[in-house]
């Protein structure tokens, strides 16, 4: 038995000597801090100024609705969001392409190297 209660190959006897010992610990503790620094640094980097990056950002817009339009409607409710959101040129924002469902979905999915 230590000193304190506890015998010399208990857990809090081995924590204890550790923390008496600043060589072991002290080097990972400042890596993993600056580790952590840099990881926050290169993600604030990348969103710090979004409209900037973000400008003219191609989305592409698929339609995929194929259902009859409602009674007393020329097209269906897909076809009308969908020409709504083109047709809007009020906004910079962003610069919507509509494609087609086939396109869309090779676009969007990953294609082996």
């Amino acid at each position: 038995m230590t000193a304190d209660g506890t015998s010399p190959d208990s857990p809090q006897a081995r924590a204890a000597k550790l923390l008496r010992r600043p060589k072991l610990w002290l080097m990972p503790t400042i890596l993993s801090g600056l580790l952590a620094l840099l990881l926050s640094l290169l993600y604030m980097g990348g969103i710090v100024s979004p409209q900037s990056d973000l400008h003219d950002l191609p989305i592409a817009l698929v339609n995929s609705d194929t259902g009859k339009p409602l009674t007393g409607q020329k097209q269906n409710l897909g076809t009308q969001i969908a020409a709504a959101i083109t047709s809007d040129t009020t906004s910079d924002a962003a610069d919507w392409r509509q494609l087609n469902d086939r396109k869309g979905h090779k676009r969007l999915t990953p294609q082996p190297a």
